[in-house]
């Protein structure tokens, strides 16, 4: 049961010191079956147990190869069939073992890798109240920054290179609330969220990965808007009404309190497949929330809602805007490449 599990979790660590580490493995390793589906359908009690005993040998360095694959195949089931916490424990252990290869989650060679989606020209409904306005096409891309993708900025001095800093107030890193690396890059300003885009955008250009023409940026809100709710002009990323269980948000009868592995609502994805786009993390926009305040430390706009927010912020044309200096643990953002903004 639930409440049996940080008992047996001290109960492998006692084995593994008294013992061996190979002990300790060896006897939790008949769990290994509950990360079958029948299996994990019927009670996920017991992989989620072995998920957590995973993370502490993890921890201590243990070669937990032979548990990589049945732990991605239960994440896959899991999304599908087991109820947002249960789904994101093992989603959130996979990110720790370091096992999530999904693409667009991590990186490569020291830099992101993004999972680009297709955002067509046209009109579409905008806003609160709804008015029809047109855009370039572009590309979005499909998950949030992450933690390891936010780390190679980290990693490639971004914090301590002027020219990804230019006209932005310079900061230094700040840790986030929740570090696993496969959840959304949260407790990070306007100002980080630009500079590392300049970072990337420099970067990929560099490995002719950029359009011509075109830049990785932040999305404006027009643009972001787009994205998550398509052109016929829904209320949510998915259509029809709220639905429990479709986004990580407050309100939800399992809500999680806490951010979560991104992309793991797949029934919540926008009308092009971006995942995300409601509740988990609020996404910096790169416009300022005023067009007429011109100070330099103008609000900027944040659009879809976060682990924190109820249905009001998680719908599409909902429009927060804080500080650009601002960060806080449920603030984050995702990329845009398109045209330079005019």
């Amino acid at each position: 049961t639930p409440r049996w599990r940080r008992t047996l979790t001290f109960l492998f660590c006692a084995i593994a010191d008294q013992e061996s580490p190979e002990s300790a493995v060896e006897g939790y390793a008949p769990l290994l079956q509950h990360f079958e589906a029948e299996r994990l359908v019927s009670d996920p009690n017991p992989a989620l147990l072995l998920a957590d005993c995973l993370e502490v040998a993890h921890g201590r360095g243990w070669n937990l190869q032979r548990f990589a694959a049945p732990l991605r195949a239960a994440c896959e089931h899991a999304l599908q069939h087991l109820k947002p916490p249960e789904r994101a424990h093992l989603w959130r252990t996979l990110g720790q073992l370091g096992l999530d290869d999904r693409t667009g989650v991590g990186v490569r060679d020291g830099l992101p890798v993004i999972a680009w989606v297709d955002v067509p020209e046209g009109k579409f409904q905008y806003g609160d109240p709804a008015e029809q306005i047109a855009l370039h096409a572009f590309r979005i891309a499909r998950f949030p920054i992450t933690n390891a993708q936010f780390q190679c900025f980290i990693d490639d001095r971004g914090y301590e290179t002027g020219e990804w800093w230019e006209g932005l107030e310079r900061m230094t890193p700040d840790r986030p609330r929740w570090s696993c690396a496969n959840h959304p890059r949260e407790t990070v300003s306007w100002y980080e969220a630009m500079a590392f885009c300049r970072w990337l955008d420099a970067r990929l250009r560099a490995k002719r990965e950029v359009p011509r023409g075109w830049q990785v940026r932040l999305p404006t809100e027009q643009e972001w808007e787009k994205a998550a709710r398509g052109t016929d002009g829904r209320e949510f990323p998915w259509p029809g009404d709220f639905q429990d269980g479709l986004a990580n948000i407050w309100e939800t009868e399992s809500r999680l309190e806490q951010t979560s592995a991104v992309g793991i609502y797949p029934h919540g994805a926008s009308p092009y497949d971006a995942l995300d786009m409601a509740g988990n993390a609020w996404e910096w926009c790169a416009n300022k929330y005023d067009a007429r305040d011109n100070s330099k430390d103008a609000p900027r706009v944040l659009r879809g809602g976060s682990w924190g927010d109820d249905r009001i912020g998680c719908r599409c044309a909902s429009r927060l805007h804080v500080p650009p200096g601002s960060r806080n643990l449920g603030l984050g953002f995702r990329l845009c490449c398109a045209p330079p903004i005019r």
